[in-house]
């Protein structure tokens, strides 16, 4: 079995800012968030700022749409 990849603090943000077209989220063993990398603050408009320490439940609240559809809505885009 192979053993995880730990890379350090500054090597992890580097990737997480390198991918603009795509939205990386981490979070903590609480479901807090760590980390929002440069393309969620592109595809969902809040800064990394804003959103360090939320969990996901205080963003996206997810609802059950027909037939056997799960959707995302965001209170905070009301």
């Amino acid at each position: 079995m192979k053993s995880p990849v730990h890379f350090p603090a500054e090597r992890l943000q580097q990737i997480l800012n390198s991918a603009v077209d795509t939205g990386i989220i981490t979070l903590d063993a609480e479901g807090n968030i760590t980390s929002w990398s440069k393309g969620a603050e592109s595809l969902l408009g809040w800064s990394q700022e804003e959103m360090l320490g939320k969990t996901l439940i205080e963003i996206f609240l997810v609802t059950r749409a027909p037939p056997n559809c799960w959707q995302l809505s965001s209170p905070m885009l009301a």
